[in-house]
Order: structure tokens, then sequence, then C-alpha cells
């Protein structure tokens, strides 16, 4: 899924998730709001927000974060944690993702990324999209037989996706 950002207003992150090439057909336009613990999509917001302090190291405590997620998404679609994770670290260091990639992975609570289905799929309609780079979990990549002239930047964590896709 594709990452972008909105705005970043100080205390407050607001990031915007494309994540089109996640979820079934349809359209949703969704915005989560943190609030108690385990209360639906709050519940990913929640986790996500989580491992990006413990993992990552970056203080979000102190914003008020919003994620905007359009495009024909369910929000418990794993395959989106990645790009939702990504679009909230382009928010907090005012800094877009690379605007020609997807990030498709699962995003475990030891900061690892995990696997998902369907990646060959996924893949086949970002490059129809015109997406040139494509960051996934290594678990996915070596079981690809077609890339479709998409680069594939290989990662196991939190990490090294922060670093591809929006710096150190």
């Amino acid at each position: 899924p594709a990452c972008g950002l909105i705005k970043h207003v100080p205390q407050t992150i607001i990031a915007s998730a494309e994540l089109g090439l996640a979820g079934p057909k349809g359209t949703e336009d969704m915005q989560v709001i943190p609030s108690g613990p385990g209360e639906g999509d709050d519940g990913l917001l929640q986790m996500l927000l989580a491992v990006l302090e413990k993992r990552a190291g970056l203080r979000l405590g102190q914003y008020d974060v919003f994620v905007n997620v359009a495009g024909g998404v369910r929000i418990d679609e794993p395959a989106v944690d990645l790009g939702m994770a990504l679009a909230i670290v382009s928010s907090l260091r005012d800094i877009p993702v690379d605007s020609t990639a997807v990030a498709i992975g699962e995003v475990g609570l030891g900061g690892e990324i995990r696997s998902v289905s369907q990646v060959e799929k996924r893949i086949g309609e970002a490059g129809k999209l015109g997406f040139t780079r494509c960051l996934l979990p290594r678990s996915n990549a070596r079981n690809l037989t077609r890339r479709n002239g998409v680069e594939l930047i290989e990662i196991e964590t939190i990490d090294q996706a922060i670093t591809a896709m929006v710096g150190s």
C-alpha cells in the first residue's frame, strides 16, 4: 500500500494511507482515532503506535494521531499494517514517502514484518497502477515467481521498513 503525508500539525499527527491494493472491492473512508484498548480499529492503531514506540524508538505519546484510510480497505486486513505505520512515521518526521512505492506487510508486536497472502496478485496490481517499487516481507519475496517489473525491497523489521521508505 502506498502512503502519503497529509499534514503535520504540532502535537497532532495526521496520516493518510492509500491502501486500495490490500482490500476488497468498494470504497470506504475511515478515520481512526485512538480510544479504549481493543475497540475495533482503534486497537490496531494503538498496537501500531506501541510497536513504533517500543521497537522503532519513536516518541508518539505526546501526539494525537489520526489515520485516514481510503480506497476500499477493511481496516482489519493485516497487509495494511506496514502502510499505516509508514504513513504515521512520514507525518511525524514531515517527510513524504516515495510515491512510486507500495508497502505490503503485517507488523508484529516484536517489530517483525510478517508474511501476507496473495502477494503476487498484490504486486501485479501495483505494477498495473504504475508503482515501480514494493516493500514486502522477506519471507514473501523468496516465494515469488513473477515481479511484473516491480523492484522488490525485502525487509524483516519495522526499522528496516522505515529506513527504506522514510530514511533513518
